[in-house]
């Protein structure tokens, strides 16, 4: 039997875009106020949790409202932008 791999959710892809453009997961932890070990699991797909519910919560919305000035939509698990807020 074989595991499903899922998609990352879109805020991990954003750490990880920004540690690809050279920023230091250090800066990257300060900036989104996490553990900067924690930012380092995640980008690395090491991240120690079976899911990935709790940490979503507590800092995705953060890390969308940083780097893609967008809103962290609980339903859709995607940022959504102003516009489309008020749809």
């Amino acid at each position: 039997m074989s595991l499903i791999t899922l998609p990352n959710p879109e805020w991990i892809e954003l750490l990880k875009a920004e540690a690809a453009k050279g920023k230091p997961i250090a800066q990257i932890a300060r900036e989104v106020g996490m553990a900067r070990p924690s930012v380092s699991m995640l980008i690395n797909g090491t991240y120690p949790a079976k899911s990935l519910d709790l940490v979503t919560r507590k800092h995705g919305a953060a890390v969308m409202q940083l780097y893609r000035d967008q809103m962290m939509c609980p339903h859709l698990r995607c940022g959504i932008s102003a516009e489309r807020q008020n749809l």
